[in-house]
């Protein structure tokens, strides 16, 4: 296969993944109380919903357990690559461009920094 058709074949796979985690969030949120403690998850489920969006199914104490885990662990991660993210694309920007080979390139620092606010 081309590079061409295997980007193409990756952007669409990613597309579908996205499109179906969207969808599940979306269509298949539900909630459950377990000892007094609302738990609040969505997965795809054949059943129906109560009318006020609780779910006829249960789930074991382990399986609550892991998806309590799993939550936190992705809000964990996401707030990470928040905060590192800007870091790394300055350290990038700045190894990049302070490595040019040819004299009459620039050297450019990229900064994330602004100037205060200034009013006449």
């Amino acid at each position: 296969m081309h590079r061409k058709n295997v980007n193409k074949l990756i952007h669409l796979f990613l597309l579908v993944l996205f499109l179906s985690y969207y969808g599940s969030i979306t269509f298949f949120s539900h909630y459950h109380v377990v000892n007094g403690v609302t738990i609040v998850h969505s997965h795809f489920f054949c059943g129906n919903s109560n009318s006020d969006g609780g779910a006829d199914h249960t789930h074991t104490a382990k399986e609550l357990t892991l998806i309590a885990h799993l939550s936190n662990f992705i809000t964990l991660i996401s707030v990470a690559l928040a905060i590192v993210t800007p870091h790394l694309i300055h350290k990038v920007h700045h190894y990049i461009f302070n490595q040019a080979k040819e004299p009459d390139k620039q050297t450019f620092t990229l900064s994330l920094l602004r100037a205060p606010p200034f009013a006449v």
